[in-house]
Order: C-alpha cells, then structure tokens, then sequence
C-alpha cells in the first residue's frame, strides 16, 4: 500500500498520516491524553522549510510526562526489525526497519504506546 513512499510524496504523507491516526486511536483505546506528548518530536523539515521525506524519521513522540520516546526510521536495506534503546539516557526506542514491516513495527509501536 505505501510501497512507493519514497518516490511519491502523496504516498509518504499517506504513510505518515498512517501511523499519526493509529498513534492517536491506539493512545485513546488505552486512555492516554495526546496532550501529554509531543508528536511529531523528531523536527522532519530541512532549514527552509521543505519537508525531508526519507523515512528517518517516518513516525516519532515524546511523552512530555516521563520523557520516553519513540522513533520510527525505514530503512529499505533491513531485511529484519531492529529496536534498541538510546545508550546516553534509555529513554528513546528506535524501530528500524522497510516498509514490507510495516505490521511489524505497527506492532511494536501499540506495544510502546500501551507501555505509557
């Protein structure tokens, strides 16, 4: 479904969209205020403005309350979901991974959301 993100730009802001309504349904099934985060965290634009639509990040939130975040990046040379936690403080999860993981990251992502 969003195979061409990269080509095509309505197909990455279709992608992105995507992952910001299951952000936002998933938070509300689990009573989470979306006020309390920052989303997106990570800033997607270049100086002028131009949004940087290379999937790093796709998806990224800070929960303002205990400063946990969350950062999504494809990356369509990964064949396997990668996640790992910053080294600095521990308090960002990275999920990397192509879009053909898409439910996989899905996935992981409630999983980060239900954690909350």
């Amino acid at each position: 479904m969003f195979n061409s993100y990269l080509d095509n730009a309505q197909s990455y802001v279709g992608l992105e969209r995507h992952l910001y309504e299951l952000f936002y349904s998933e938070g509300q099934a689990h009573g989470l205020d979306a006020g309390k985060f920052k989303v997106p965290y990570c800033n997607t634009k270049f100086s002028d403005g131009t949004p940087c639509q290379d999937g790093n990040p796709i998806f990224s939130a800070r929960n303002e309350s205990n400063g946990q975040i969350l950062r999504i990046v494809l990356d369509e040379d990964i064949d396997t979901l990668v996640s790992y936690h910053d080294k600095e403080m521990n308090c960002e999860l990275v999920l990397v991974g192509k879009v053909a993981l898409l439910d996989e990251i899905k996935k992981q992502m409630c999983k980060w959301i239900r954690s909350q």
